[in-house]
């Protein structure tokens, strides 16, 4: 299994995943921040440990932010 990172809020470590509405979600049990709904427990993990210096362009491909400066 993937280890989780910390909240990016809070910093916890208290970070589950969990089902919801028939799709996977992981949950900061401190604050209560979450990901993104995923099909997957790996997707879900991965959602979570993204941060904010990767961002998904429109077709799922992922870029730094420099790289997104420059297109």
């Amino acid at each position: 299994m993937t280890t989780l990172k910390q909240c990016p809020f809070c910093a916890s470590t208290s970070i589950v995943l969990g089902m919801d509405h028939n799709e996977y979600i992981a949950l900061c049990l401190n604050c209560g921040a979450h990901g993104p709904n995923e099909t997957s427990m790996e997707r879900s993990a991965k959602m979570w440990n993204m941060r904010r210096d990767k961002i998904p362009d429109k077709k799922g491909f992922l870029f730094t932010e420099e790289q997104e400066k420059t297109k």
